[in-house]
């Protein structure tokens, strides 16, 4: 109950209310998202300039999945290029910015309202109820924590929320081997019944426990994978070293928690927020196979997300009713964005995460198309940015900036480090292919 006072005493009291709709919600999930779409549509077609003459102004809500798929992809260039022709004349309450994670290589910042933080919210508490969470059982995260490495002590705020919601963050973005020890340490300190984290430091912690012969806490009952790929191999070495459940969880910053493993094990998508699409290299639906992950959101009224292409690859499973009781719709696999882990010289590893705050100085400071992070040597970094026709990094104010840059890299990473810019005509895909939006040259050090 403490939880829910909270939150109803910070104004977020209805996250609870949609987190009871959905939690009784089973079968219909193809009607349900219809009737949110629709209402998505004419939002959009009455108040968004890029849809105003694109969607009809009256149309039967059986029509919703024609319509939309008549609409043009929307990628992260594209609002670049027309930011504010994206943003509803009619926005919600309490609007903020929120920046992309960063892992496409491509900035882009979202407007987004308080009913689509709430339905987030909602969407994340019953993902966890999968699993047999309950407000107040004990969380772990295994999440980037920028202050920490900075030696800054969180806000009172922060700490309080923390204490209230019961979770329990410690820092993902560097793994010495010292870190990890003192990670399972807390997990049996504070006998967390589910851990929650990058998919990287979850499984750096259970290598850590598979070597040393570490046993988890009797009070785990899940852990929970993010942000990242969750490859059979890692799934098997997180099995052999918990002995508990292991949930996939996938989302992105701009469109928040859209999938996740349900009871049975399989990544449904919630139809209360997102409506997915598979498309072939030709634009078209894509009745079998993977292909491009499409996705359109059903709660964020201010800036709506309409048939935005993710950058990521994946394949949806005929519809139908999970031995869960869901008719929701399902993915059969989800390959999201592709790094290199980086290494100090100790061993090390430092998550491509780390450096997603000083990529968003630099996209502040100059006009940034695609960027990426490569690992020269243990100690030196060079940043690529692909700069919009014309421009130049050149100046008094950038180089002040990208000053500034190098300084708040090394208070996170040490003196000795040195960072390097470069502004080259493209970055190349990788042979395979793929983007990688962090690169390394170095190989991990031998121990």
């Amino acid at each position: 109950m403490l939880m829910q006072l909270c939150d109803i005493l910070r104004g977020h009291g209805a996250r609870w209310g949609y987190l009871k709709r959905m939690a009784e919600f089973h079968g219909g999930a193809e009607a349900l998202t219809m009737r949110r779409l629709a209402a998505m549509l004419r939002h959009a077609g009455r108040t968004v300039p890029f849809y105003r003459d694109r969607i009809p102004p009256s149309f039967a809500e059986e029509d919703a999945y024609h319509i939309l798929h008549g609409l043009p992809l929307v990628s992260r260039r594209d609002i670049n290029g027309a930011r504010e022709s994206f943003v509803s004349s009619e926005p919600g309450q309490h609007v903020r910015e929120t920046p992309t994670g960063g892992t496409s290589g491509v900035p882009l910042w979202v407007l987004q309202d308080k009913d689509y933080v709430d339905w987030g919210a909602a969407g994340r508490h019953l993902f966890f109820s999968w699993l047999g969470w309950r407000p107040g059982d004990q969380i772990l995260r295994v999440w980037g924590d920028h202050a920490a490495l900075r030696r800054e002590r969180a806000s009172l705020r922060d700490r309080l929320a923390a204490r209230v919601c019961r979770v329990r963050t410690v820092n993902g973005l560097l793994l010495s081997e010292e870190n990890l020890r003192e990670y399972i340490a807390v997990l049996h300190r504070v006998r967390a019944q589910f851990l929650e984290g990058y998919v990287h430091g979850l499984h750096r912690i259970a290598l850590e426990m598979l070597k040393s012969g570490i046993r988890p806490p009797s009070s785990l009952r899940a852990v929970i994978s993010t942000a990242g790929n969750l490859t059979p191999d890692i799934e098997d070495d997180l099995r052999r070293a918990f002995g508990v459940v292991i949930a996939n969880r996938y989302g992105c910053r701009e469109a928040a928690d859209i999938a996740a493993s349900c009871p049975e094990g399989r990544l449904h998508v919630n139809p209360f927020t997102h409506y997915v699409e598979i498309l072939d290299d030709r634009g078209r639906l894509a009745p079998k196979g993977e292909g491009r992950i499409v996705l359109t959101l059903l709660t964020n009224r201010t800036m709506p997300l309409i048939r935005y292409d993710i950058g990521d690859v994946g394949d949806l499973k005929e519809r139908t009713v999970c031995p869960c009781g869901r008719d929701w719709q399902t993915f059969r696999r989800v390959h999201g964005r592709e790094a290199s882990l980086l290494y100090r010289a100790d061993g090390t590893i430092i998550d491509p995460v780390l450096f997603f705050p000083f990529m968003r100085i630099l996209f502040r400071l100059l006009p940034v198309e695609r960027y990426q992070v490569v690992q020269e040597d243990y100690h030196r970094f060079t940043f690529r940015a692909v700069l919009k026709d014309g421009a130049t990094a050149e100046g008094p104010e950038t180089d002040r900036g990208l000053d500034e840059i190098r300084q708040a890299v090394r208070m996170e990473l040490g003196d000795d480090v040195e960072i390097a810019f470069d502004f080259p005509e493209e970055i190349p895909f990788a042979p395979s292919g793929k983007y990688f939006y962090a690169l390394s040259k170095v190989a991990p050090p031998q121990s």
